[in-house]
Order: C-alpha cells, then sequence, then structure tokens
C-alpha cells in the first residue's frame, strides 16, 4: 500500500514544477528586464542638463573672452587675467575648443595699449577688430578678498555677470532672457596667499559661467564655492 500512496505524490509534485516553470521563467524575465532597464538609464554621471547655449557646436568660430573690471573695484592681482585664463582653460577642457580659436590676455592687453579710443569700443566692436566672430564678456560686479587676522588664510567672494555677443552685428546669443548670467562664487577660508585665493575665486566663476554653455555632466554643475541661485532643483 505504501509503494502505491507515493506515485500520485510524485506525480503531483511533477505537475506542480511543470506548473510553476513558466512562472519562474516569467519572473525571470522581468527581472532581467528591469535589470536591463535599470542599465540601459543614464547613471547620475551621464545625466546632462542641456546647455543654455551651445557654444560646443561653434568651435570653428574665434571667441574672445572680454573682462571688464571697472576702476573703483581695486584688486591685489589683476583679476582680469586669472578671469580670461580660467574661463579659455575651461573652453578649451570641458568644450575642447583648439587654443587657436581662442585669445589669450596678452593680445588683448597688447591690443588694449595700441588703441587710445579702447573705452569708446562696444564689446563686439572690440571682438570684430582683434578677429572674433563671438565675444564672451564678464563684467566684475563686485570682488572682496580679506585676510583674517593673525593668519596667512583669505576670505573672498566675487560677483560677475556674463554674455556672449556675436560681433559681426552685436547680437546677443546668451543668456536669452536678461542683461546678463549673474554668477556668485565665495568661500570661507583658503590658505596659501592673495594669488591663491583670487585663482580659486577666478576658476569658480569660470566654471560656473562654462557650464551653461555646453551639455554639463549633471554631477558637476554644482560646486561647493558656488553662491548663484542656478535654478536646478533636482541633485
Amino acid at each position: 500500500m505504501a509503494e502505491r500512496n507515493e506515485q500520485p505524490e510524485h506525480a503531483f509534485a511533477a505537475l506542480l514544477a511543470r506548473a510553476a516553470l513558466p512562472l519562474l521563467l516569467l519572473c525571470s524575465g522581468c527581472q532581467f528586464l528591469g535589470l536591463a532597464s535599470i542599465a540601459a538609464s543614464p547613471t547620475g554621471y551621464e545625466d546632462k542638463i542641456p546647455a543654455q547655449f551651445d557654444l560646443a557646436k561653434s568651435k570653428d568660430r574665434k571667441v574672445l573672452v572680454l573682462v571688464d573690471q571697472p576702476a573703483y573695484l581695486s584688486a591685489e592681482v589683476n583679476l582680469r587675467q586669472y578671469l580670461t585664463d580660467a574661463v579659455n582653460a575651461s573652453l578649451k577642457a570641458k568644450m575642447k575648443f583648439p587654443a587657436e580659436q581662442l585669445f589669450t590676455y596678452e593680445q588683448l592687453a597688447d591690443f588694449r595699449s595700441a588703441r587710445s579710443d579702447f573705452r569708446e569700443l562696444l564689446p563686439s566692436q572690440v571682438g570684430s577688430a582683434i578677429g572674433a566672430d563671438m565675444v564672451l564678456v564678464i563684467v566684475i560686479d563686485n570682488y572682496e578678498l580679506i585676510k583674517l587676522s593673525g593668519t596667512n588664510y583669505y576670505r573672498g567672494m566675487l560677483y560677475v555677470h556674463s554674455l556672449l555677443l556675436n560681433c559681426s552685428n552685436g547680437e546677443r546669443l546668451w543668456p536669452g532672457d536678461s542683461e546678463g548670467r549673474i554668477i556668485k562664487v565665495g568661500f570661507e577660508v583658503e590658505r596659501g596667499g592673495s594669488e591663491i585665493a583670487a585663482a580659486r575665486l577666478a576658476g569658480d566663476a569660470a566654471h560656473c559661467i562654462t557650464r551653461y554653455l555646453y551639455n554639463c555632466p549633471k554631477h558637476g554643475f554644482k560646486i561647493a564655492d558656488d553662491l548663484t541661485r542656478t535654478g536646478w532643483t533636482e541633485w
């Protein structure tokens, strides 16, 4: 009797296994599709914030970085040169601009000294006269570098606004909704001297300007020294 009772039990187990197999395969397939979907979706390092003006598509055109530092804003260092060099470096590193498509600060300084009417020229006219197709204007609005008492540490801040112009007609290419993109950067402590602190501010500002001009990776859009209200809320 015992042997006859075992046979229906084995048969039932085999039937249950056959019935469960499609379900297992279906679940496995769903899980595989889920993993494939996750793998196909962009990671935080692949997500891009779209450019407000894609300057990276204009690497065949010459770009002049023109920094305006009002006379009332005195600085221990040449902030204009630091900003020019930092923005040019960012254009080359992040947008792959060839060096020959950009103008060094020394080239602009030579042009400025050769033109007695330099201050009367519009930014687009400066760009055209020096041979540029576009001019990235950066106006320094506020700057402060304070040495902390009894130390070699500095606290600094730099506010600028920036815009990109077409040199041929003076048309504003970026930003499209204001007189200039406002950028604010600053830090509480930097050691190593005023030049290092000023270079840090210039590098911060350069990043915060150029990030709008190419498809910037989301993870690198915001930096620690950024005090700007960017409008991007998801990080």
